[in-house]
Order: C-alpha cells, then sequence, then structure tokens
C-alpha cells in the first residue's frame, strides 16, 4: 500500500514538473514573440503594416491603425518623422477640417509624462499615444490586442524618403557630442571603423538605420557624410541636432579687446552695426571704460560686460554685451532673448523689448 502512494505521489510530481517545463516555454516563446525584431526605418517610408491592428489603452479605449498610417477615413494626407529626443516615431495625420498625431514608442523605448518622470510601461511591446509624446499616466498608452492588417500601403501616392514634399527627411546636420568612430556599417560588434570623429564635428544627414541600444541608450543609426565627403555610419545617441557652444574668452573686454566678437550685429527692428576689435563701431571713434558688472535680479552666473563709445561727431552711448547663458534685463524684467549666444545692447537705457537687442550674424 505504501508503495503505490509512493509511486501516485512520483507521477504527480513529474506531472507538476511538465507542466511548470510547459508553462515557461509557452512564456518564454511568448516574450520573444513580444520582442520580434521590427524595421522601424519602414515607418519613414509611409509603410506601418508591421504595426496594423487593433489598440487599447488602460481606459479601454480603441482605435484601429492601417498599414498606411492612417486611423480615420477622413484624411488629406500623412507625415512620418522620427522625434530624436523621446526616441518615438511620430505620426501625423492631416483631416479635412482638423489634424492628429499618433506617437508610436518602440520596443525597448521608455515614455516619460511632461514632467520628465518616468511612466511603467512594458517596454517589451511597441505603444503608441496620441497628441502628444508625454503620457500622463500608463493608462493613456495603447497596446496593440491584434495583429491583423487593415487596409493596404499605397506606395505610388505617399511616396518614400525621395518623396518631393520632403516630408521624410531627416535632420540636415548633426554635431558629435563626443569623440566618434565613423564605421561601415551600423555594427560596434566587427572591427569596421573608417575614420575617427572629432567632437564638434558637424556631418551631413544622409538616411537613417536601424535601432540599436548602445550605453543604456535605444536610439538609430545615422548614414552620414562628414566635412572631408567620407560617408559612413553613427549612433545617433551621440548626436546632436545643436552646434556646441563656442567658449568665449570674456575677460579679454575688461583689456579692450572685442576681437572675439568683432562682425555685424542685428537686431529685430532691422538695424545693423559692425562691432570692431576696439569696441567702437565706426573709425575714429573711442572705446574705454571696459568693466564687468553683475544685476542681483539675475540667475548666479549673471556678469554682463559694459563699455562706452564716443561718437565722432560728439556725445556717446553705452555698449553692453550679455554672455551666453546670461539674462537681458529691461524695465519690467527679464526680456525673452536667446540665450545661446551672445547678445548687445545700445544705448544708456535699459532694452524695452527683445527687438532691441543685436545679435552676431
Amino acid at each position: 500500500m505504501l508503495k503505490k502512494k509512493i509511486t501516485t505521489v512520483i507521477i504527480v510530481i513529474a506531472l507538476v514538473g511538465v507542466l511548470a517545463l510547459s508553462f515557461t516555454a509557452c512564456n518564454k516563446n511568448k516574450t520573444a514573440a513580444e520582442k520580434k525584431s521590427y524595421d522601424y526605418s519602414k515607418i519613414l517610408k509611409g509603410d506601418l503594416s508591421d504595426f496594423a491592428g487593433t489598440y487599447v489603452n488602460g481606459r479601454g479605449d480603441k482605435l484601429e491603425l492601417k498599414a498606411d498610417g492612417s486611423y480615420s477615413d477622413n484624411f488629406r494626407d500623412r507625415v512620418f518623422l522620427f522625434d530624436e529626443k523621446s526616441g518615438t516615431y511620430l505620426l501625423i495625420m492631416h483631416l479635412w477640417q482638423d489634424s492628429l498625431s499618433m506617437f508610436l514608442f518602440p520596443v525597448g523605448v521608455d515614455a516619460y509624462n511632461s514632467d520628465g518622470k518616468l511612466v511603467k510601461t512594458d517596454k517589451t511591446k511597441i505603444r503608441l499615444h496620441s497628441n502628444n509624446p508625454h503620457p500622463s499616466s500608463s493608462d493613456d498608452l495603447f497596446y496593440r490586442e491584434s495583429s491583423e492588417i487593415t487596409g493596404s500601403v499605397d506606395e505610388e501616392y505617399y511616396g518614400g524618403p525621395q518623396d518631393d514634399t520632403g516630408s521624410f527627411t531627416g535632420p540636415s546636420y548633426l554635431y558629435a557630442t563626443t569623440n566618434l568612430r565613423l564605421r561601415s556599417e551600423p555594427d560596434t560588434s566587427k572591427d569596421n571603423r573608417i575614420a575617427g570623429v572629432p567632437q564638434g564635428s558637424r556631418v551631413e544627414f544622409l538616411e537613417w538605420g536601424d535601432f540599436d541600444t548602445i550605453d543604456n541608450m535605444t536610439k538609430l543609426w545615422y548614414k552620414v557624410k562628414t566635412e572631408d565627403g567620407t560617408t559612413g555610419w553613427l549612433f545617433s545617441g551621440y548626436l546632436s541636432e545643436t552646434a556646441p557652444l563656442k567658449s568665449y574668452d570674456y575677460e579679454k573686454i575688461l583689456k579692450g579687446n572685442l576681437s572675439d566678437f568683432a562682425g555685424n550685429w542685428k537686431n529685430g527692428n532691422g538695424e545693423d552695426r559692425t562691432l570692431r576689435n576696439d569696441g567702437t563701431f565706426v573709425k575714429g571713434q573711442k572705446a574705454s571704460g571696459f568693466t564687468s558688472q553683475n544685476n542681483p535680479k539675475q540667475a548666479a552666473g549673471g556678469d554682463f560686460y559694459m563699455w562706452g563709445v564716443n561718437a565722432s561727431e560728439g556725445g556717446g552711448f553705452a555698449v553692453t554685451l550679455f554672455p551666453i547663458g546670461v539674462d537681458v534685463m529691461g524695465y519690467e524684467g527679464i526680456i525673452p532673448t536667446d540665450k545661446t549666444k551672445v547678445r548687445l545692447t545700445m544705448g544708456q537705457d535699459l532694452p524695452s523689448s527683445s527687438a532691441e537687442v543685436f545679435y552676431l550674424e
């Protein structure tokens, strides 16, 4: 009797083990299926066939995404772009009386709310969000619940990367944020280095590549051309559309040397002035009194430089240079200006608007 019970227990344990292994295998297969490798670059050609189907969010709202990227029959045209900052694809659909936008988060890409906080999502799946790239909660995100292909891609009408409309083009120029290796293929596992791209170098964008994850960044590879004409691939995680800020030696101003800022300056009112190396604007003028001052109403590091210029026909005026990052103060407080650039104001009075602020051309 005891022997029969032991045999029964062994059989039950074996069956449980088999079921557990089967369940684990199913889960592994499911996870592998969810992490399917998609050709995201097809989106930029107007082909959403890999992502077509029914999507539902945490509140039960549903939408049907078609293979041509539409999710409404009342459309005129569509534009497909890639948003490098959020790592998402943007689908803009122009309706006859309105327009809609949809953001697609690829597998592995995080979602953030408007405050920059991480939104908990299932990164093993593709997700959609409408209107803006910042869902306020996980309930805002749509997940695909079926994979039926709805509609078809009309290549003749919607064109592709070479479409004359330019809807599918990428950034014109990019800048290396660190020293990079230009590669013959979008792959870091091979010894395929073509050339070095120093930090701050400008490269011309040629075409999109596929996604890759490097240094915990899930970004696209870009095919680019360097300034010497060499073409190759760079990982976009280390590229920026913004040129690096130039570093100036502002202390030279206190010695009367304005050579770093010499050139033509123009303001929003259409006025222009040519600043010379000695701080004057017209031959025969004299500049003096080069000083550094600070406005206590400004944030830390709010130093600005002032000097006086004697006019040729008598009298004179004051010139103030605001370094990169320093606010321009007016009578009613800070005036909106581009703080990534140096700016000048001229005259004894404080500027009354941003149109009176001069920028170096």
